[in-house]
């Protein structure tokens, strides 16, 4: 089986309900819910929170190098934001048809990859796509991060 393949087959191997999330739930110690809200919790902090903090503190230097104007420093700035749009009116159904655990592991591959791309960047045009492609990864994170508490710690909390 190839690699595409497997990954295909990870990610999209059948439905579950979200009523049979909720009874996995209650099975789980009581541990285990609050280590699923500290690892929520630092998946938002350091894969939505400081990627997009980052950016406008270096903005100086990337203008400088790249030779972007103040106008295109505010096309990157919004770049991502735009995208944040569109993926909270999608991300939450996503979330919902394969699961939480699935979208959020592959937003976090995807805002790695695309992250590093745009570290990569030599021009206004790449690090646009790339900005643009770490928003939609960046911004189907948190629906899914909320989503996967609730299920994890049920309706006693």
């Amino acid at each position: 089986m190839s690699l595409s393949k497997f990954v295909l087959f990870c990610l999209f191997r059948g439905k579950q309900s979200a009523h049979m999330n909720a009874q996995a739930a209650h099975s789980q110690s009581e541990s285990y819910k609050w280590l699923v809200l500290t690892i929520s919790t630092f998946t938002f902090t350091f894969v939505v929170a400081i990627p997009q903090m980052s950016l406008p503190v270096l903005f100086e230097e990337i203008s400088a190098e790249l030779d972007l104007s103040l106008v295109q420093v505010g096309w990157i700035w919004g770049a991502g934001s735009v995208l944040g749009t569109l993926v909270g009116l999608i991300g939450g159904p996503i979330g919902d048809r394969f699961g939480p655990r699935r979208i959020l592991a592959v937003a976090c591959l995807l805002m790695g990859i695309a992250g590093a791309a745009r570290g990569l960047s030599n021009g206004f045009t790449m690090l646009t796509i790339t900005t643009l492609i770490t928003g939609f990864a960046q911004w189907s994170i948190p629906m899914n991060v909320h989503k996967a508490c609730g299920i994890w710690a049920g309706n006693q909390q």
